[in-house]
């Protein structure tokens, strides 16, 4: 059973690994930022930066282990990649982190606009589309995901901009974009759920190369960490618009 892709060009393979670096980092930086404002203690502080980087590369390094040994690579319902990877991370997000103090106390302190701009990561998207015209995807699947956090990643910017408005109107411009973005990624995850049902009665394996290095870091990051995101958005959300309208009036 194959575990690296002899498909893939090497172009499409190193660009969307430094995509993928780049949008963590995005991330990650403004998460930092935030620690800045809200752990005053500098040895605290920095401990807390080190056990995220930690995290990170093990969690990547993780996952490109499992995609080596071939875990990834049958298609089978549920996929492997979302037992062994996705919903983990999904746990680990609304089990462990959802109890801190820490995550409240600095979404509450961080601008919504800043929580927003972290979704800039999702011009990933477009590696989907490249993937079907490189006969990597289906057609389906790869624009489902792709078209989706494209206009997610790409409306992010002017929504971010907007929220300094600190309205009501800009407010709920917030939402329905909160909105769309979290529909998308359920989308996706519907589709590829779709596809590989699709494919178990002919006997194919559409979603092949999704278990394989690059790639397969996208459906083991992306989809937990983007709900995580969106949800805590919502928090922040239902706390400030009581205060925006108070303000307005």
């Amino acid at each position: 059973m194959p575990t690296l892709s002899q498909s893939m060009p090497i172009w499409f393979s190193v660009s969307l690994f430094l995509s993928i670096f780049i949008g963590v980092f995005d991330m990650t930086r403004i998460v930092f930022r935030q620690l800045q404002k809200s752990v005053p203690d500098p040895g605290k502080r920095q401990k807390l930066k080190n056990q995220i980087l930690l995290f990170l590369i093990l969690f990547f390094m993780i996952v490109a282990g499992m995609s080596l040994m071939g875990l990834f690579v049958k298609n089978v319902l549920p996929p492997r990649i979302l037992i062994l990877t996705t919903l983990p991370l999904l746990a680990f997000y609304f089990i462990y982190l959802f109890k801190q103090q820490l995550l409240w106390k600095m979404i509450d302190e961080m601008p919504l606009s800043e929580m927003i701009r972290m979704h800039r990561f999702r011009f990933l998207g477009i590696f989907f589309i490249l993937g079907w015209y490189l006969n990597l995807l289906p057609a389906y699947f790869a624009f489902a995901a792709g078209l989706g956090d494209l206009m997610t990643a790409i409306s992010s910017i002017p929504i971010a901009r907007l929220k300094h408005r600190e309205s009501p109107l800009a407010l709920r411009i917030a939402l329905i974009w909160n909105l769309f973005g979290f529909w998308e990624i359920i989308h996706l995850m519907g589709a590829a759920i779709w596809v590989i049902s699709a494919s178990l009665k002919t006997g194919g394996n559409p979603l092949g190369e999704m278990g394989m290095i690059p790639l397969c870091f996208l459906p083991a990051f992306a989809p937990p960490t983007i709900l995580f995101l969106h949800i805590c958005i919502f928090k922040k959300w239902r706390k400030l618009l009581p205060e925006t309208l108070k303000k307005s009036t």
